[in-house]
């Protein structure tokens, strides 16, 4: 069943209070003191994807912070900040970086389906047949989150 995980892209930390409140103040008649709870917030749930554990919390921070990511990515220019993902699949850890808010989306989309791949296998882990529905569950929303990136992304993919 391990041959079914898909394991999790690693990130580098990005300070988004700081690059965001920057960016607040160059691009907005408003300060960023203004927004001060909020960029910590945003902040905060960016460091929580930086190293993924296998619980519904996890899965929770990491939804929130896709959310985010769709509405800044309606209010700011998205060659403002660079993010950085390290690719997982292969034998190389290659890293590959981007100014753009849908490649932090795109990355931490993968992420959430890691996430329903690997609670599946440890649920299987368990040993409780009762699991085998959730299982199956988690194991289709991580095919169904994969499906959507290839569907929607493929050509974002190869540049």
């Amino acid at each position: 069943m391990d041959l079914l995980a898909i394991p999790f892209k690693r990130t580098l930390r990005v300070d988004l209070e700081k690059q965001l409140g920057e960016l607040i103040n160059k691009t907005s008649y408003q300060n960023s003191s203004v927004f001060k709870d909020d960029l910590n917030e945003i902040n905060q749930l960016r460091d929580k994807v930086l190293d993924p554990d296998l619980s519904d919390q996890s899965l929770h921070d990491h939804v929130a912070y896709y959310c985010v990511l769709e509405v800044l990515s309606k209010k700011f220019p998205s060659d403002q900040i660079n993010f950085t993902w390290f690719q997982t699949l292969s034998t190389n850890s290659m890293s590959s970086s981007q100014y753009s808010w849908e490649w932090d989306q795109l990355n931490v989309l993968y992420n959430i389906a890691s996430l329903y791949s690997l609670m599946a296998i440890n649920l299987n882990s368990m040993g409780d047949t009762a699991n085998l529905t959730l299982q199956c569950k988690y194991f289709q929303m991580s095919a169904m989150i994969i499906n959507y990136i290839i569907s929607n992304y493929t050509s974002k993919l190869t540049k």
